[in-house]
């Protein structure tokens, strides 16, 4: 199994909490639709993230499609529910699988192997990847990251049709240990739902410029449990 990718996999996580049209959050507090009516109005990071997230669990599903300087292209469902569940496939023929509390991957030419903590080193990549993957690219790290700002979210004044959904850009500075973010911003519809999240952070002396854009809102996804041999 090729262990070359896990720095860079770390890397790309925790730029775009690893962080894909819309219904409204569960209950539309006015810290959320205020704004709607005054949207240059500075808001806080927790609030920023409680909105975000909200929405993302309202519609539940999406398609999260994942670009990166230097790095593969990796695309597939989400679906967010008491755990984040996803069916990642990348350019490079690796694929993810995230299910409940359990977690697949398949290096490029290679057969599955199922995360197990006490497993052989395959499965032990496997549950660790999982874990790092749980922890940057859940609906739970995406809250974390948006409210870890140090400066309050900000839309930009630009707005237009990301993916064909009408957006609007805010920018923010989300703190993650050990990388440096030079720009983080994060294209919200009018559902508060994310469409696109793009940044520069720079960690293990490379800098990366990541996109992560989010379509299908709603849609019925599937995601499956893949046959280990």
């Amino acid at each position: 199994m090729n262990r070359r990718t896990a720095a860079p996999v770390l890397l790309v996580a925790l730029a775009l909490p690893m962080l894909p049209t819309l219904t409204a959050p569960a209950s539309a507090a006015d810290a959320c639709s205020s704004r709607t009516v005054n949207p240059r109005k500075a808001i806080a990071p927790k609030t920023f993230a409680k909105c975000t997230v909200a929405a993302m669990k309202k519609s539940k599903t999406v398609v999260i499609r994942t670009t990166q300087s230097g790095g593969p292209t990796g695309k597939g469902p989400y679906r967010f529910g008491k755990t984040t569940d996803a069916s990642v496939s990348s350019s490079d023929g690796s694929k993810q699988v995230a299910l409940g509390k359990n977690f697949w991957m398949k290096p490029a030419g290679e057969g599955w192997s199922k995360g197990k903590k006490n497993g052989n080193a395959d499965e032990q990549l496997a549950h660790f990847t999982g874990v790092l993957w749980r922890a940057n690219a859940s609906a739970a790290s995406y809250k974390r990251a948006l409210g870890s700002s140090t400066v309050k979210w900000k839309w930009t004044g630009v707005e237009k049709k990301i993916n064909g959904v009408k957006a609007r850009e805010y920018a923010g500075k989300p703190v993650f240990e050990g990388v440096k973010v030079s720009a983080y911003t994060v294209w919200l519809d009018t559902q508060y739902r994310p469409i696109r999240v793009a940044s520069t952070v720079t960690g293990f002396g490379v800098t990366v410029k990541s996109k992560q854009d989010f379509t299908k809102w709603g849609k019925k996804v599937t995601i499956k449990a893949p046959k280990v041999k």
